[in-house]
């Protein structure tokens, strides 16, 4: 503060005793026009003066104000750096606030109703509801969803009870066509019983002729594999018109690989005449020999009719096998081959009968037929797909193996 003298104007009065300023030409100036006056110092600590008339119309003295401006400007950058933290702290809680009213408002119900909708992988009916919380747009939502399910789980039940009802009428079609194959069964039955009887009184005739010329031997094994066929097909048509039934299968110890080898030797002619070749083996070159407790008979008529097929199926030059072996300690016999195998609308009616992919040459009853003897065998007569060709499997049970 400067007050005024008989020279002008005099230091009384300052915020720092160390620094005694001299009255300059703004302070002179704001005490003779009694006017505030301001003005900026610039240099190495620029400052900002502020010089104001004290007294009224006779100033008396001047009160001289000085700030550093590199003082403002650090309470300038201070207040800048608390209205940033404030405002990122005002941002902060304001995004806080929005995500939990979102989650409460928005993210509950949706969760519920997404949950909901998870659980219907399993099908409608076994589907959760989806609970009506949340605002009235989320509440319609789950009502709607819940509408959805109830109609998708009565459309489910309805296609569950017309499937079962469809297979029903499907059986209850193979068992007719299973008694109508039977009831023909008896009558061919009792119609070739008689020329049966005669093909095997000149068979054996046939084979007492060959036994004393010399060099007949592979003749009379053919007659002798003949015979074995004819008394087996005679055996099964006796046992059906005596039971009126499917044959009683029995039971003694077989060799599978002999039983194949004896198939392959009776087929031969057939195959010749249609240019195919066919092997019998093990599956197990270690294991030979494998001997089943079953029926011979019904054995061999499975695979004759499997055989057959084969014959049918495969092109000039192809290869039918037949192969015995144990899978999981249970027998089985299969036979392959290399033909153009099963399409699959073949493959969806496998074991119907009357149904047949031969047209007029097949009657569809060969595979029917088959499977319920590998049944009435304690066994199943199964076909595993190949991309080259088709194979049959006629598994014996583990309690047969001998």
């Amino acid at each position: 503060m400067y007050l005024r003298d008989s020279s002008g104007l005099d230091a009384s009065i300052g915020s720092d005793s160390t620094d005694r300023r001299q009255p300059d030409f703004t302070d002179s100036t704001s005490r003779e026009t009694r006017q505030v006056l301001a003005r900026f110092i610039p240099g190495a600590f620029p400052e900002l003066q502020v010089a104001v008339p004290l007294g009224g119309p006779r100033a008396w003295g001047v009160l001289d104000v000085r700030v550093a401006t590199g003082r403002l400007d650090a309470w300038a950058h201070a207040e800048r750096r608390r209205s940033y933290l404030l405002g990122v702290g005002v941002a902060l809680l304001i995004a806080a606030g929005t995500w939990g009213l979102v989650s409460w408002w928005v993210g509950r119900p949706l969760g519920a109703i997404i949950n909901a909708m998870a659980g219907a992988h399993a099908g409608a009916s076994d589907a959760p509801p989806a609970p009506e919380t949340g605002v009235k747009e989320f509440r319609h939502l789950a009502r709607r969803y819940n509408l959805l399910r109830s109609a998708l789980a009565d459309r489910e039940r309805e296609s569950s009870a017309r499937a079962a009802l469809l297979g029903l009428e499907e059986r209850a079609r193979s068992y007719d066509r299973l008694a109508l194959a039977e009831e023909t069964a008896a009558g061919l039955a009792h119609e070739i019983g008689t020329p049966l009887s005669t093909m095997n009184g000149h068979l054996q005739l046939l084979r007492e002729d060959l036994r004393g010329m010399p060099g007949s031997a592979a003749a009379n094994e053919r007659v002798a594999l003949l015979l074995s066929q004819v008394d087996r097909v005679t055996r099964i048509v006796r046992a059906g018109l005596s039971r009126g039934s499917w044959p009683t299968p029995t039971t003694h110890p077989t060799d599978l690989g002999a039983l194949a080898q004896a198939l392959v030797r009776f087929l031969e002619p057939t195959l010749v005449q249609a240019r195919l070749t066919a092997t019998a083996r093990a599956a197990d070159p270690r294991a030979p020999s494998l001997r089943v407790v079953t029926d011979t008979d019904l054995v061999e008529q499975i695979l004759l009719n499997l055989l057959k097929n084969a014959i049918e199926a495969v092109p000039p030059g192809g290869h039918v096998q037949l192969r015995w072996g144990r899978e999981d300690e249970r027998p089985y016999l299969e036979v392959a081959d290399d033909g153009p195998g099963l399409t699959p609308e073949v493959q969806a009616q496998l074991f119907q009968p009357f149904v047949t992919s031969k047209g007029s040459a097949g009657t569809g009853l060969g595979l029917a037929v088959s499977r319920r003897l590998a049944g009435s065998l304690g066994g199943e007569l199964v076909y595993l797909p190949e991309t080259i060709g088709a194979r049959w499997r006629l598994w014996f049970s583990r309690e047969s193996a001998a």
